[in-house]
């Protein structure tokens, strides 16, 4: 099959509509390859030359990107050549015979029927069109492809400047990414976390949060506690709050990766970062002792507004999980429930 997708077709026949339909029956062949096919035994010729510096157009990556984008056109000191030089409509013809051993045979009616859609779409005589339909249905392909080539060679081709290129690629990539997003949001939104539940026992992968906890709850009383079952039973409840909050906040750091995959990349780190800047300035205030200041920081962090990480755009951040991050912050020693000097 034909490639597809590959440019965008303006709806007349000129140049570079010529060029994307011939490239969409070569299959495997770059646009680049097609621009000088189609140019290249032109510039050859005695004549063609550019008359200010006498040198031959040079086709390349940069050249054809031009054409592309609308920044540019075939040099009208070629068109002129192209279409005053008995030489070229000579040996257009048999130029064609060669362009058509490039085509693969089945897409040579493609081919055909394509550019005459196009011409019936610009503003061409009927009766330079009918000539062409008659070329084409006595199977002279390769006459056919060279006349609709000096004609479309001939077509100014629309001309945007830099800058409203420039706008209007600015505007298509807003569009996209606007696209892009609300796809994502409707991925993100169908993707549900299997929660981490927490043991019954307090695992090895707790201690870094729960000895901060310990160190928080002896600074109520003097006391120095190294296990749930010397707190108060009080402090066992609370103890046992906290570690949801940990296990909440597990769940989108390791479910949440395999969720997401390769989006996920560096976004916990985000998230953390975040979560630490909203808690910082609560963390760092000068409290009776280290059970109320975790006490503040976790009431504060609730209200915590979305942010920067991808994380936010999920289901997935309630303040069990903010809290939880608060946790795991306190585990890596960037928020102290109890400061040095207390």
């Amino acid at each position: 099959m034909p490639k597809t997708g590959q440019t965008s077709m303006e709806d007349t026949l000129y140049f570079l509509t010529y060029a994307h339909v011939l490239n969409e029956c070569l299959p495997g062949q770059t646009q680049i390859f097609t621009v000088k096919l189609l140019l290249e035994w032109i510039t050859m010729l005695p004549g063609s030359e550019n008359p200010k510096t006498n040198e031959s157009l040079f086709i390349n990556n940069d050249f054809v990107l031009d054409l592309e984008q609308h920044i540019r056109d075939v040099p009208q000191y070629l068109k002129d050549f192209a279409s005053k030089s008995d030489e070229v409509k000579a040996k257009a013809k048999g130029h064609f015979e060669d362009v058509l051993k490039e085509v693969v045979p089945v897409f040579v009616d493609t081919l055909c029927s394509r550019l005459l859609e196009l011409s019936r779409k610009s503003h061409i005589a009927d009766v330079t069109i009918k000539g062409w339909e008659a070329i084409y249905k006595r199977g002279d392909y390769a006459q056919f492809l060279s006349e609709v080539f000096l004609f479309a060679l001939q077509v100014k081709a629309p001309i945007i400047s830099k800058k409203a290129k420039k706008a209007a690629v600015d505007a298509q990539l807003v569009n996209d990414i606007v696209k892009d997003s609300d796809r994502l949001d409707e991925l993100l939104n169908r993707l549900v976390l299997t929660p981490i539940r927490k043991p019954l026992q307090i695992a090895k992968n707790e201690q870094p949060f729960i000895m901060p906890l310990y160190a928080a709850y002896g600074s109520i009383d003097g006391k120095v506690y190294a296990s749930k079952s010397e707190l108060p039973l009080h402090l066992q409840e609370d103890l046992e709050m906290r570690r949801d909050q940990f296990y909440s906040a597990e769940t989108v750091r390791i479910q949440g990766a395999k969720a997401l995959g390769a989006i996920a990349a560096h976004e916990y780190s985000t998230l953390e970062n975040e979560v630490f800047h909203a808690a910082y300035d609560v963390c760092t205030d000068e409290y009776k002792n280290g059970f109320v200041r975790m006490k503040k920081v976790m009431m504060h962090i609730v209200s915590m507004p979305s942010g920067k990480s991808i994380y936010f755009r999920t289901k997935w951040i309630g303040p069990e999980e903010k809290q939880g991050i608060c946790h795991q912050l306190a585990g890596k020693e960037r928020l102290k429930w109890v400061m040095p000097d207390e």
